[in-house]
């Protein structure tokens, strides 16, 4: 009964004083809601960012050649740098220890592509069978192969096509041995790779040498692509220590400034990945700062209500007194009414912060991607234990909230209380 009695009187003080517990659990439900929405957001983001990488070779390279911006030695600027098949060989014979798989590029834009009746505008690519674990292509079972030595020492007129390039072209036939049309040049389908969501382009390959011969490049070559070979595969340092050194070779022996960033320019994928890692490390920091900052207004708010509201039941603390209430029976009164609040209002939004964030995910796990295939938000959710701890710890915010403005009050001689207005 007596139980009861005492719960009976929580709720009934709760009725009374709507409005300082509506604001009380708007501050608690907030609070929880917008660190649940922030630290989603960051993982969203993180995600996204892993979810791009994590097909790539990680120690990728890819350079190329551009035109001279500075004056060097009496050559005047806006000279043309072109790789060849020499710049392959210096590679390999000066940089040997420092590079691993290396593949020349010949990029081909806009190409005709036929197979019967089927028509279409593709990239054509022709490279080195060193070329798959440099881009991270994945082969499909038993769909061929990709190209090889013997391909591009003879020349061979082969392709290699995507999974997304057979469901267009070729329906339900296998396209392993049909012959394909490349503005007006044969070519026969060797194998089929898996064509990951980023690849905007639509890509088919070929033997570099083939490309060369065929479409007039001669030993020309348009970019150059390599895996590097380090001790420390995550050391940044050494990897620009690398570049800086292949630069020097390849500006002296193009004949321009090695400071001239027009001359030659390159893509380092490890330098790429980890300057992005430490800009989302800092996004989510700053969105922990953020949530944490949140989530202490709400401490705050719940403080400052209860303090009021403790204040303002002086009198009737004080008529319990005089009536012979235990103190004790005072705290854990008002104690229990934090509790309730803060648990309550806290499981609100908690629910509702985890039911947007659910939302949100399943919407656009529903969406199709675009074209470029590049995701920059991805399974924006946040670990349920964690939710709870914020949770867990905003009701003992709320305990300390109503125990020390309780202890204070009972403090007061009844006497005293019962004067005070």
């Amino acid at each position: 009964m007596i139980h009861f009695q005492l719960w009976e009187e929580i709720f009934a003080s709760l009725r009374r004083n709507k409005l300082k517990t509506a604001l009380t659990g708007f501050a608690v439900a907030w609070g929880i809601f917008m660190l649940i929405v922030l630290l989603a957001a960051g993982n969203g983001l993180k995600n996204g960012m892993a979810l791009n990488y994590k097909d790539d070779s990680k120690l990728a390279v890819w350079m190329w050649s551009g035109r001279t911006n500075l004056a060097y030695k009496g050559l005047p600027t806006k000279r043309n740098i072109q790789f060849t098949n020499t710049n392959e060989t210096i590679l390999r014979k000066d940089f040997d220890a420092s590079i691993g798989e290396l593949s020349p590029l010949i990029d081909m834009r806009g190409k005709n592509v036929m197979y019967k009746n089927e028509k279409g505008i593709h990239d054509v690519r022709g490279v080195l069978p060193e070329f798959v674990p440099i881009e991270a292509l994945e082969m499909l079972p038993n769909q061929g192969r990709f190209i090889n030595q013997l391909d591009c020492d003879h020349k061979r007129k082969v392709v290699v096509v995507s999974s997304k390039f057979v469901q267009d072209f070729f329906k339900d036939e296998s396209p392993l041995g049909k012959q394909l049309s490349i503005d007006g040049i044969m070519f026969t389908v060797i194998g089929v790779f898996k064509e990951v969501p980023r690849s905007w382009q639509k890509l088919v390959y070929i033997p570099l040498p083939t490309a060369q011969s065929l479409y007039g490049f001669g030993d020309k070559i348009h970019e150059i692509s390599f895996n590097l070979h380090m001790q420390n595969e995550t050391n940044v340092d050494e990897s620009k220590q690398i570049m800086d050194n292949i630069k020097q070779r390849f500006a002296s022996y193009h004949q321009f400034d090695v400071e001239d960033e027009g001359a030659m320019g390159y893509w380092n994928t490890l330098e790429s990945f980890l300057f992005t890692q430490k800009l989302f490390a800092g996004i989510s920091i700053f969105v922990w700062i953020i949530g944490v900052g949140t989530l202490i207004a709400g401490i705050v708010g719940i403080s400052n209500i209860m303090l009021i509201s403790v204040k303002e039941r002086t009198k009737e603390f004080g008529i319990r007194r005089a009536l012979g209430a235990k103190p004790s029976s005072i705290i854990v009164l008002v104690v229990l009414e934090s509790i309730i609040i803060t648990a309550f209002f806290g499981y609100i939004g908690m629910v509702f912060g985890v039911g947007l964030t659910e939302g949100v995910n399943y919407v656009m796990k529903q969406m199709p991607m675009d074209e470029t295939g590049a995701v920059f938000f991805y399974n924006p959710t946040i670990q349920l234990d964690l939710v709870m701890v914020a949770t867990v710890l905003l009701i003992i915010a709320g305990v300390i909230a109503g125990y020390f403005p309780a202890r204070k009050a009972i403090r007061i001689k009844p006497i005293d209380a019962l004067r005070d207005e």
